[in-house]
């Protein structure tokens, strides 16, 4: 007669089906993006689907009817990834026509600070599918930093909107391929438009460090760099000790845990990144850049340092570090619980009444 093991049996997940349509095209970074999933693992059973591009033969939607999920999570849609509206709103309606599906989305990773005003038909677009298949937004930011809202100003959103704060990176569970050294100095630039002038004024900023208060520096000059660029940023740093020229970014969070000091040209994912985890910021930010308003507002709110474009040298660039390093740390006032609430808004949500009653305040 056949015993069976306990490894045998099947354990019964009592866990609500929850599907979470990801774009991994996004800013919001894959350590971000764990993180929230393992608070949302902790009491719905979790299925993460989607892609960069839309899929053939209804995968989706394949995945939504085999899973049968009471919560629905869509990340940006409708507020990006347009190229992916036929899959999305697919599900959307397969969503609605189904009582058993209790709750439906919108999961923003962060504001929408470098979306440029795109004009009033597609900001209608956006409001009128947020208004009809959402239930409520989810905006993963701290409010002081910018609002959903005032994107769609003066014609308002409808639908419900809730800030969890940033969903800030688990603890990395391995040692970092990069292992900085304490204040390192981290210089990136947008990788689809990267600045040599300011990777340049960040070596010769070496040569202006106060006495007895040298820096490490750590250029990340990514991918969009020439190779015969990064060769003469290389032979530069070369005279410089403590100058290091690489092409691919290290994990944030090394730099978080060592209290690195962030220099960049406003790039929202490196700044939203920072803000998530609370690295001190410099931005150089150009006036007549799309992101320089949100720097400014940034800067307003003491949770990041600015310098001018016009300004920066490699004097300047050495003072304005400095001056980020010893200033008090504001930026550790942002709402850094995103991940825990998210799970808390999302459980209450779903299922107010009956489920995971010692999760509500």
């Amino acid at each position: 007669m056949f015993t069976a093991t306990p490894e045998a049996v099947p354990l019964i997940d009592h866990r609500l089906p929850l599907l979470f349509y990801s774009h991994d095209a996004l800013r919001f970074g894959q350590t971000a993006r764990a993180a929230l999933v393992s608070s949302l693992s902790a009491h719905f059973r979790v299925v993460v689907v989607g892609g960069d591009e839309p899929s053939e033969g209804g995968d989706t939607l394949g995945a939504y009817l085999q899973l049968d999920p009471a919560v629905i999570l869509i990340e940006q849609f409708p507020f990006g990834c347009p190229e992916l509206s036929g899959d999305i709103v697919s599900l959307l309606e397969a969503a609605a026509a189904n009582p058993r599906t209790r709750l439906v989305a919108c999961s923003v990773p962060d504001i929408l600070a470098d979306w440029p005003p795109i004009g009033l038909r597609r900001d209608d677009w956006a409001r009128r599918l947020a208004d009809r298949y959402f239930d409520v937004v989810l905006v993963h930011a701290d409010p002081l930093v910018g609002r959903l809202e005032d994107t769609f100003e003066p014609q308002a959103l409808r639908v419900p909107i809730r800030y969890t704060g940033f969903v800030a990176p688990e603890p990395a569970r391995e040692a970092a391929p990069i292992v900085l050294q304490p204040h390192e100095v981290v210089v990136t630039c947008d990788s689809a438009r990267p600045d040599g002038t300011l990777f340049r004024a960040a070596i010769e900023a070496c040569d202006h460090w106060p006495p007895g208060e040298s820096l490490p520096v750590r250029i990340i000059a990514g991918p969009a760099v020439p190779d015969w660029e990064v060769a003469g940023l290389q032979a530069e740093a070369a005279s410089h000790a403590g100058v290091v020229i690489q092409r691919s970014a290290p994990d944030v969070r090394a730099m978080a845990s060592c209290g690195a000091v962030s220099v960049s040209d406003g790039a929202c994912d490196t700044v939203l990144e920072m803000l998530r985890t609370g690295v001190p910021s410099l931005i150089v930010v150009d006036a007549e850049d799309e992101r320089a308003e949100w720097a400014h507002h940034l800067a307003a709110l003491g949770v990041v340092r600015l310098l001018e474009c016009e300004r920066l040298t490699g004097a300047e660039l050495a003072d304005e570090i400095m001056a980020t390093l010893r200033l008090p740390p504001p930026y550790l006032n942002l709402n850094r619980s995103g991940a825990a609430e998210t799970l808390k808004l999302v459980t209450r949500l779903a299922d107010p009444v009956h489920m995971f009653a010692g999760l509500r305040n």
